[in-house]
């Protein structure tokens, strides 16, 4: 088992490291040399985190609005409805203001919420805006994804451009990603396919 931990955060390096480091494991493993194994893992799991960490930095300043347009009655969105960042999947029902808008939680549709138009982030809609999101979201670009059998989103990486994958027995366009924080059993980060009309940029500060 520790093997195959190792093999898998090894996989999500540069080619240049991913070599040096299966070499290191091989060895480690054909003498059975569990600490050294274990050591190769940790070191393997440190360095992925640090080139991340660089990707995040050289990124920071990139994030722009993809999907510049007025809202409309019926629009999908992404909404800031808390204080603590929560962001959720909502439909514009209607307008108090230009600057206040009227959405309902997908989730349940009489929970109605007001939220400024700046805590309102679009989601693609149309093929234009599709094949925009299709050239933008590609690695390592940070996005906001709607995280899977929830209807809230949260920062994650892109892994691998727009692809056709199988979610929940459908084959439907969608893009590869890391989220923050998603951890599993073994301390990996696993990649999620997400529908390309669940993915939009960060919120911009």
């Amino acid at each position: 088992m520790l093997w195959v931990r190792a093999q898998a955060v090894c996989d999500a390096l540069s080619q240049k490291a991913l070599e040096k480091s299966m070499a290191s494991a091989e060895a480690a493993f054909k003498e059975s040399d569990v600490r050294s194994l274990a050591s190769i893992y940790a070191a393997a799991l440190q360095n992925e985190t640090r080139l991340l960490a660089k990707i995040d930095a050289a990124l920071a300043e990139e994030d722009v609005a993809l999907f510049e347009r007025d809202l409309a009655v019926d629009d999908s969105v992404a909404a800031k409805v808390a204080s603590h960042e929560l962001w959720i999947l909502a439909r514009v029902v209607g307008f108090e203001r230009a600057d206040l808008v009227k959405v309902e939680d997908v989730d349940d549709e009489s929970r109605l919420h007001l939220i400024p138009r700046k805590h309102l982030l679009l989601l693609p809609r149309d093929p234009d805006e599709i094949q925009r999101a299709r050239t933008a979201f590609v690695p390592p670009r940070r996005v906001f994804a709607m995280y899977p059998e929830t209807t809230s989103f949260y920062q994650a990486q892109v892994v691998a451009p727009a692809q056709i994958n199988t979610i929940d027995d459908r084959q439907e366009e969608s893009i590869l990603v890391r989220f923050q924080n998603d951890e599993n059993d073994y301390g990996l980060i696993p990649n999620r396919p997400i529908p390309i009309r669940f993915l939009t940029h960060l919120p911009l500060q």
